[in-house]
């Protein structure tokens, strides 16, 4: 299972921002990543993962840090 949270700071804020997280013994810096998120639609119309009635995404993300890289391939839908 994957939980994501997004949240957003000030360049500036950077290093306070990372103090505070690591005082969270539940969490583990692993440095910074570049983080690419493609989706895919199917080519055939009649599966049009975007419609009502699959309302889904097929997505590939592509995780990539200085030591640790690495690809999720999930499908969503409602």
């Amino acid at each position: 299972m994957e939980t994501e949270i997004r949240f957003y700071y000030s360049i500036y804020s950077k290093d306070d921002v990372l103090n505070y997280l690591k005082t969270f013994n539940e969490l583990n810096y692993r440095g910074r990543f570049y983080e690419c998120t493609d989706q895919y639609n199917h080519p055939m119309k009649q599966y049009n993962f975007y419609s009502k009635e699959i309302d889904g995404r097929f997505k590939v993300r592509k995780t990539i840090g200085k030591d640790i890289s690495n690809c999720m391939i999930t499908w969503k839908s409602r």
